[in-house]
């Protein structure tokens, strides 16, 4: 009888292991920190039918005032960051890693190819952003 306990309590540790696993997702709020590895803003993810996309909803900014896309052109010209779309498009190729998606960099106005790989426990989220022959690689922590 002792067998048969342990063997059932493993099949329910498992089964909630496996639902853990399966459940890591990318969708949620994540926190950009700058080269000084502050906070510079959050971004909340969302991921439709292995689409993701994402927008601003935080910026901490060190003036004190509402932080602008001055350098952006068209619709985003001089808007608030905050609501701004900063990632679309973001297609999934696996469980942890999406592709081909845009990024905006707001303070080059700029829109840049990106892709993302969320970590085995679901914690971070690495974007890498290209230009051109350079690019770098923004390790993004989950709320």
């Amino acid at each position: 009888m002792k067998k048969v306990y342990t063997f059932l309590i493993a099949l329910v540790i498992g089964a909630f292991s496996l639902s853990a696993l399966g459940a890591l997702s990318v969708a949620g709020d994540w926190t950009i920190n700058g080269s000084d590895n502050k906070p510079k803003s959050v971004v909340a993810l969302t991921e439709t039918n292995g689409v993701v996309s994402g927008k601003i909803i935080k910026v901490y900014n060190k003036e004190g005032k509402e932080a602008v896309c001055s350098k952006c052109s068209g619709e985003w010209k001089d808007k608030p960051l905050t609501g701004l779309p900063l990632v679309w498009d973001l297609k999934k190729k696996s469980d942890t890693e999406w592709v081909d998606g845009k990024i905006l960099a707001p303070k080059k106005g700029k829109i840049y190819p990106c892709s993302a790989t969320l970590s085995s426990d679901g914690k971070t989220l690495k974007v890498k952003i290209s230009s051109g022959l350079l690019g770098k690689t923004q390790t993004w922590v989950k709320n």
